[in-house]
């Protein structure tokens, strides 16, 4: 089994979902939380809208858009998204866009509908809106896991419900 350490930067983080994330995140033996993004509430203490999750996250503070980008450098980092579906495609084109300029191994988790679809088309049909990075779809598997076994996509977008 592996020891590295993997940083994770969660988007979309005062919500119902990333809190959910962020209560498995922070127990995972190989994932370090190191930022959560919030518009709304940057520079505010986590644990102030997560209080279950104070040992777990310290004294860490929702950070910026730009804050988050800037954490990316050289190495190996996880990306979850929870922003919401019709806004994630953009947000994680942009994460993926600076880890390339930043020669970063990045691996995306995006848990909103934004990448459950491998065609742009019907996307917009159950959504009634383009997909917000159609050039990104085949960069993304989505399938439960148990029947995914093996995948050659660099990133996941979650299945739904």
């Amino acid at each position: 089994m592996s020891t590295t350490i993997i940083p994770t930067i969660v988007l979309g983080g005062t919500g119902y979902v990333a809190g959910e994330l962020l209560r498995l995140l922070v127990t995972h033996p190989q994932l370090e939380v190191v930022g959560v993004m919030s518009e709304s509430k940057a520079g505010e203490p986590i644990k102030e809208t997560f209080p279950q999750l104070q040992d777990g996250l310290g004294n860490l503070c929702f950070g910026t858009k730009q804050e988050m980008l800037a954490m990316l450098g050289s190495g190996q980092y996880a990306l979850f998204s929870a922003a919401p579906h019709g806004a994630s495609a953009a947000l994680v084109a942009e994460f993926i866009t600076q880890a390339e300029q930043s020669n970063c191994e990045l691996t995306v988790v995006d848990v909103s509908a934004d990448f459950r679809y491998a065609d742009a088309d019907a996307y917009a049909a159950v959504y009634g809106q383009p997909h917000g990075a159609p050039e990104l779809l085949d960069q993304f598997a989505s399938a439960l896991p148990e029947h995914l076994t093996h995948t050659d996509k660099p990133h996941i977008g979650h299945p739904g419900c």
